[in-house]
């Protein structure tokens, strides 16, 4: 009933859905990728991963500075950019520093949109409701890393490496846009 009633609330926790399909495409385009474009075995799969990881953090240090300032529309779009730009420019990638880069950028953009959206349902969802958001909000999370996982497979199998990426980072970029 309160995602019925508060538009802010279900734009939130789309965004953090949004997030969960961006960590499930991660999880399977990293692994894809590390295999077709950069010829690399596991650890190489698991230093990029470790680049996500670390973009997360930058991402984490990102909101702390946005989410006080009030300025959390604008920097929810540019999480967005950030994202989906690194999906579209791996699309070009064949060297492991600018994938490293690539990636980081998406764990950044990733955990941004996430845990902003995070902290703002705690100021607009109603304090009688809240848990029973964030148990919508972790159930859509993990549907959408489980769609996100599914999805990178099946554009992989249907198109190039390359154009999968372009197509999911314009996929980010409409579904955070809306």
């Amino acid at each position: 009933a309160t995602l019925r009633r508060e538009s802010r609330v279900r734009v939130l926790v789309g965004l953090i859905a949004v997030a969960g399909l961006v960590n499930g495409v991660a999880d399977v385009l990293v692994v894809t990728f590390t295999e077709e474009r950069l010829e690399g075995g596991g650890g190489l799969a698991g230093l990029l991963a470790a680049a996500f990881g670390l973009g997360g953090v930058l991402g984490v240090v990102a909101v702390t500075r946005f989410v006080r300032g009030g300025a959390i529309g604008r920097a929810l779009l540019a999480s967005a950019a950030v994202a989906g730009g690194a999906l579209i420019l791996m699309a070009s990638t064949t060297g492991v520093g600018s994938a490293l880069l690539l990636v980081a950028m998406l764990g950044s953009g990733d955990t941004f949109i996430a845990l902003s959206a995070s902290v703002t349902i705690q100021r607009q969802a109603p304090t009688a409701v809240l848990a029973r958001v964030f148990g919508i909000v972790e159930g859509a999370q993990m549907a959408a890393i489980a769609v996100g996982g599914l999805l990178v497979t099946l554009l992989v199998t249907r198109l190039t490496v390359s154009a999968s990426f372009v197509a999911l980072g314009f996929l980010v970029f409409g579904l955070v846009g809306i």
